[in-house]
């Protein structure tokens, strides 16, 4: 789970870059490791669901996964529109920075108990 910890520092990391530059170059760098980053998490989060998952179960867990994925998407960017209305656009990076960080520092010990399949080294 060193990759799904990693990937939670560097997207509270993107947020605050996002939050404190308006230099072209320093946006291109952060969004290409963010790229980076959401498909690595990705491929992660799928592999270890289906490592973990009953094969019978593995249909109906993917489908929650994706709904509560996918809305807190649309919530997201709903709520992201009214901030950015009310506090400007850099008040959502702020935002973001700080709600990542706190789930970082809720799920750091809950992630390091998954069994990712593999066996101890």
């Amino acid at each position: 789970m060193l990759l799904v910890r990693s990937g939670l520092l560097l997207e509270a990391a993107t947020h605050l870059v996002l939050a404190n530059t308006s230099t072209p170059w320093v946006v291109f760098v952060t969004m290409t490791l963010f790229g980076a980053h959401a498909v690595i998490s990705g491929t992660v989060a799928t592999t270890v669901r289906q490592r973990s998952v009953p094969d019978a179960l593995l249909g109906r867990v993917t489908s929650v996964f994706l709904f509560a994925s996918l809305g807190a998407a649309a919530l997201g960017a709903a709520v992201g529109g009214l901030v950015a209305d009310t506090y400007g656009l850099t008040a959502c990076f702020w935002a973001a920075a700080v709600g990542v960080t706190a789930l970082a520092i809720l799920a750091w010990r809950p992630l390091g108990a998954v069994d990712t399949g593999e066996p101890s080294a």
